[in-house]
């Protein structure tokens, strides 16, 4: 005999239950075991870009944040930390290009002020010497 509420039987009901509340903690479980993971995995990149800082290759230490902002986008820590790498990077490239200005190699320093630029675009100084080389007014570093 059908129930009231649309063909099925209170056994059927309490199957559907049962069957929802085991759907529901297979999801939790799932969940929780993403968190787990993912976490491992923000360990692990986290690892790889304290290492690339402490290295000096801030050009990877930046990709590794990025990647750890892409994932925990809410948490201020990691922009705090991918700025610096950022800035640190600006400065290496800038330096780089300041000695390949100093030899002569304009072409060196373009590439390299371009690419601390594209670190920290709001890098006052690799803006101005980036342009500067660019309109070929760098004349002065140029030995």
């Amino acid at each position: 005999m059908r129930s009231l509420d649309g063909g099925r039987s209170p056994r059927h009901a309490a199957r559907l239950a049962r069957f929802g509340r085991a759907v529901t903690r297979r999801l939790v479980v799932a969940a929780l075991l993403s968190a787990a993971l993912g976490g491992c995995a923000i360990s692990a990149t986290r690892a790889k870009a304290a290492k690339a800082m402490k290295e000096g290759r801030y050009d990877e230490a930046i990709e590794h944040y990025e990647a750890i902002t892409k994932v925990r986008p809410f948490e201020k820590k990691w922009d705090v930390v991918l700025d610096e790498a950022r800035r640190r990077a600006a400065i290496d490239h800038l330096g780089a290009a300041r000695r390949g200005l100093e030899r002569g190699d304009l072409d060196a320093a373009a590439l390299r002020l371009d690419l601390a630029v594209v670190a920290f675009p709001k890098h006052p100084v690799a803006v101005e010497l980036r342009d500067e080389v660019t309109t070929g007014k760098a004349h002065a570093w140029a030995r």
